[in-house]
């Protein structure tokens, strides 16, 4: 049916001398055939003009519906092809450049996969003195899904790649399409682009244990402190948080004063204190 049509289109004239042949010799036939006698009983017609008039009409009926049901026909196949080629696979190239090597990035933006893919990089120019020198990546075939990124050295960059020269690769692709097994091929130049940020990957798992050890060292070096600042000096070894010993307010009387010392409260006495 496709072919029909496109072989429609393709002879548009041809195709309505035969429409109006189609509509016109029947007329012609009839009006011919009634207008002589007929010498033979068996070559006269035994319905009147009106009866093929209407046969004829009918026949031209037909014709148009088919006509439509082409027409129709052709719609779908349009719709069809235009969502058959929304679903191709669309390889997104772009150059990038890291620790003084020139990257291809490859990504599939399209929405089927993409195998038996080939990218031959013919060559490159303005890249100073640095000829191409291609890693694995582009001398095998290789397949990308749906939003799958990957990415192959090409050539080593030259001076002041950022600032003087923008290099650019002349390259030649070709994959194929797996769910209706169509193979497409195409050249393509891809230049430098100055502008790419590498992205930062950031680990955020965390170790709830380190977490809440983390928090419970604060907690103790605030209890320190405000055990300090009572009056008690404390030591990191004291599960009780309270020691013996100098203190803020010993200090503070000291170089005010420099005669009165405040009490320091013995550790027994504190725990006996505190059972209270």
């Amino acid at each position: 049916m496709e072919r029909i049509i496109n072989w429609i289109l393709k002879h548009r004239v041809l195709t309505f001398l035969i429409v109006v042949g189609i509509f016109a010799l029947p007329l012609l036939a009839i009006h011919f055939l009634f207008f002589f006698d007929a010498k033979y009983d068996w070559l006269a017609a035994s319905w009147d003009s009106g009866d093929v008039l209407g046969y004829v009409a009918g026949f031209e009926a037909f014709f148009g519906t088919v006509f439509l049901g082409l027409a129709a026909f052709r719609q779908n196949q349009q719709i069809h092809n235009q969502h058959i080629d929304s679903l191709e696979p669309n390889l997104s190239m772009r150059l990038i450049e890291d620790q003084y090597c020139i990257y291809l990035l490859v990504e599939n933006t399209g929405e089927s996969p993409a195998k038996q893919i080939r990218i031959d990089v013919e060559e490159i120019n303005n890249n100073g003195n640095e000829n191409l020198s291609l890693d694995n990546l582009f001398k095998t075939d290789f397949e990308l899904y749906p939003h799958e990124i990957v990415q192959g050295r090409i050539a080593m960059s030259g001076r002041n790649i950022v600032t003087r020269i923008f290099p650019k690769i002349t390259v030649h692709v070709s994959y194929v399409r797996a769910d209706i097994d169509r193979k497409r091929e195409y050249t393509r130049t891809v230049v430098y682009d100055g502008g790419y940020s590498r992205k930062v990957i950031a680990d955020v798992n965390m170790d709830n244990h380190t977490l809440e050890s983390d928090v419970d060292c604060i907690a103790r070096a605030s209890v320190r402190v405000a055990n300090y600042l009572d009056g008690h000096s404390v030591a990191k070894f004291d599960q009780l948080d309270i020691l013996s010993g100098r203190s803020l307010q010993n200090d503070l009387v000291s170089a005010i004063v420099k005669k009165r010392k405040s009490q320091i409260v013995s550790r027994e006495d504190t725990i006996k204190k505190r059972k209270r």
